[in-house]
């Protein structure tokens, strides 16, 4: 009973209630309005083509635009409203306008060498272009003067993270989806409270949402009373909002400028494998050392001004020339972000160039895997000329809906010469695309509409970084240690309820 009782009244079942029982009052009222009143009937029906127009007008995603209009068209008696309650909000706007003015103010403190486009360009023009799109219309500037380092699993990057935590001179700055009270996060915590007694300067910030059921509500206080500056991203609340979709799904840790990690991991039990509900959780992360590392602290300060109305001063994080001169060369390196609130989605465009630009090889490790019809193009294509494009997938999913798409995709993959993979000890929370032995990335990106056109992430880019190959072994020893292939026979061996499933599932995926 008491399971029961803490169940019903915890923080995340009474936003849900609450949102719930919105949706329910909105719909109720609509239905009563109209059967009463056959002119408010009318408005409501003209209203719902007057957004379906609106919605077929915008520069949008032309999945994310259908997974609106089919149920704008099914329930017209209120789908119009429901949608112009949503996405008509002056909030969306204001954020819009705030990280615009951020970007405008943090850009020119990115470290930056436009000469590597020149560089790059003898030896190979593709990647001189990419590099030109990040610096220019991505905002993300290409750097040398840094070495990568690949870590394979949670339990490797939290080991390098504490190693590197207590190295801390100047600052630490941790932001992540989810941060959860346990063993990883203490081990964290007993460096930070030592660190800022020491002078070091610790600022911690975690999505509102993502940290919603794992983090007391009055946590952020605590550790602001330990010396720690904190803010919470978007703290979610029960109102209708298509704004509360827009998360901060990045994990960056940053120390001194110096050293900066990012990838799959967030700092909870579970992806150490402390806390396994989903069999063996597997996980990775890169390392970055030298001028991308000072580049993730704008990256860092960006999504804190977010957070906080404080001005910035961005020079005061610049590890000094000295420091910088020790630096090496790993090839170029590409650390960005990607904002839901940004024309130039540099997180879809970077991942559809590697397609684009293999040639003899793509391999993919993903959680999900929804996808909209220019990727499945850029996908297929590749595999029909020649590249070998192989994608690795969890056996035990986290989310059952979010699995259920996924295979919906098997079958039209698998015929167009692409290989599937299941990982089977559990749950493969990796995000990486290795191609051609020259080029990697590593991340928080998933491939699902939530994670590239919804959420704010980041990732690295990496060229002839030394980094690439120890993903491309890793791939390699997860897919012929603990790997299946997926068989076209095993695709089409879906029942007729689970195909309707799918499908139904398939068309709401850009919502999920």
């Amino acid at each position: 009973m008491k399971k029961l009782f803490k169940k019903i009244f915890n923080r995340m079942f009474l936003i849900s209630f609450f949102v719930v029982l919105q949706i329910a009052i909105l719909v109720f009222g609509m239905m009563h309005l109209s059967n009463t009143y056959i002119y408010f009937a009318i408005f409501l029906n003209t209203l719902s083509v007057a957004v379906v127009i609106y919605i077929l007008n915008k520069s949008d995603n032309p999945i994310y635009k259908l997974t609106w209009i089919v149920p704008i068209i099914a329930f017209s008696f209120v789908g119009g409203l429901f949608y112009l309650i949503l996405q008509i909000q002056t909030i969306r706007k204001t954020y819009r306008r705030k990280l615009h003015q951020i970007i405008d103010e943090s850009s020119p403190y990115f470290l930056r060498d436009d000469s590597m486009i020149e560089e790059a360009r003898k030896k190979d023009p593709r990647i001189a272009n990419t590099i030109s799109y990040m610096n220019n219309s991505g905002e993300y500037p290409a750097v040398k003067k840094t070495t990568t380092k690949y870590l394979r699993s949670g339990e490797e990057k939290w080991h390098e993270m504490l190693a590197q935590l207590k190295k801390a001179r100047r600052y630490i700055f941790l932001e992540y989806f989810i941060i959860g009270e346990g063993i990883m996060w203490e081990s964290v915590l007993d460096i930070l409270k030592k660190k800022v007694l020491r002078g070091v300067e610790v600022r911690v910030l975690y999505d509102g949402m993502g940290s919603i059921s794992t983090l007391p509500s009055n946590y952020s206080k605590k550790l602001s009373k330990l010396g720690i500056k904190c803010r919470i991203f978007s703290p979610y609340v029960p109102f209708l909002s298509a704004y509360q979709n827009n998360r901060d799904h990045r994990k960056i840790c940053v120390i001194d400028g110096r050293v900066a990690f990012t990838g799959g991991i967030n700092i909870a039990d579970e992806y150490v494998n402390i806390d396994s509900r989903f069999g063996h959780w597997r996980d990775t992360s890169i390392m970055v050392e030298g001028d991308a590392a000072y580049n993730f602290a704008v990256m860092f300060l960006q999504m804190w001004r977010m957070a906080d109305k404080a001005p910035v001063d961005y020079n005061k994080y610049r590890p000094s020339q000295r420091i910088r001169e020790s630096f090496q060369d790993d090839g170029y390196v590409i650390p960005y972000a990607t904002s839901p609130c940004t024309a130039e989605n540099a997180g879809v465009f970077i991942y559809r160039d590697i397609i684009n630009n293999a040639v003899d090889y793509l391999y993919i490790i993903s959680p999900y895997l929804i996808l909209d019809y220019e990727f499945i193009l850029s996908l297929t294509f590749a595999a029909k000329r020649g590249v070998d494009v192989r994608i690795i997938l969890p056996q035990i999913p986290d989310k059952w809906y979010t699995h259920s798409v996924a295979v919906s995709y098997f079958e039209e993959l698998i015929e167009n010469g692409i290989k599937i993979y299941k990982y089977t000890p559990g749950f493969i929370h990796s995000k990486i695309f290795v191609s051609d032995d020259k080029t990697a990335i590593v991340g928080t990106i998933n491939l699902d509409y939530r994670s590239l056109y919804l959420h704010y992430e980041c990732a690295v880019w990496m060229y002839e970084s030394g980094a690439v190959k120890e993903v491309l072994d890793d791939f390699i020893h997860v897919l012929e240690a603990y790997c299946q292939e997926v068989t076209l026979e095993e695709s089409r061996d879906i029942n007729l309820f689970r195909r309707v499933l799918n499908t139904f599932l398939r068309l709401i995926a850009p919502l999920m």
